[in-house]
């Protein structure tokens, strides 16, 4: 709050996740980006996290892999790991 910078990957999506699969609604779902501003470990897991939370919610579309510092800077290495985590 003392920033104003909201997290990107908040665990509520998950529930509206969860409720769009329920009805047979397609869902836009954010997996893959993390909050730290470096590739590390930090990153490594937030994206391991949430592209599985995302997967298993049944999302249609993942969207923002390799986002980080909260989608204000993209990394190819990040993108690499989330695809390597995908696939």
């Amino acid at each position: 709050m003392r920033t104003l910078v909201g997290t990107y990957c908040e665990p509520e999506r998950g529930i509206t996740q969860a409720m769009a699969h329920f009805y047979g609604l397609p869902m836009f779902s954010i997996g893959g980006a993390s909050e730290s501003k470096t590739l590390d470990l930090q990153a490594a897991a937030e994206a391991a996290l949430s592209l599985t939370v995302e997967t298993l919610a049944g999302g249609h579309i993942i969207h923002d892999m390799g986002y980080l510092e909260s989608g204000l800077t993209f990394s190819f290495a990040q993108l690499v790991l989330c695809d390597e985590i995908v696939s």
